[in-house]
């Protein structure tokens, strides 16, 4: 159809790191309690985009009709994880592994997701040669906009 334009943006962003940390047992008098520990975080964090926009623009005389209508959506995602083993009978390093600790904690454990969503309902121009002001509604997490939009 003449004058119908649909256009879609997609984008992912993720970052994995992992970290590992060992700190040797250092015996003086200023330290109470001296031990050596293993130190595991794992962080995998992503993020996605996507936008569909659509538009009709039709030019009849002096006359103009343009609609236009879109939807965007984003979410964040993290899954974050930490281990400490403590009191290891050995400090080499082939033996820096958590299955040599005395003692296993789970520091932290935790997985978050967040999101927001835009819909633009169809914006209505139907002047002669005036450009008007559009109106669209912008809904973020349940709360409504308005959003003013021109033809351009």
């Amino acid at each position: 159809m003449k004058g119908l334009k649909l256009k879609a943006n997609l984008a992912a962003d993720a970052t994995f790191t992992n970290n590992r940390n060992f700190e040797v047992k250092i015996s003086d008098q200023f330290r109470k309690n001296s031990y050596n520990q293993l130190t595991l975080k794992n962080d995998k964090y992503w993020a996605i985009l996507q936008e569909y926009f659509l538009s009709y623009d039709k030019h009849f005389g002096n006359h103009a009709l343009v609609l236009l209508g879109g939807y965007t959506s984003q979410t964040f995602n993290d899954l974050y994880s930490a281990t400490r083993g403590r009191d290891f009978a050995s400090e080499a390093p082939e033996l820096r592994y958590m299955r040599y600790a005395g003692s296993i904690v789970a520091l932290a454990e935790a997985m978050t997701e967040a999101g927001a969503t835009m819909r633009f309902s169809p914006c209505l121009d139907a002047s002669t040669t005036l450009l008007r002001p559009l109106l669209a509604h912008r809904y973020v997490q349940g709360r409504r906009f308005i959003k003013i939009c021109r033809r351009s």
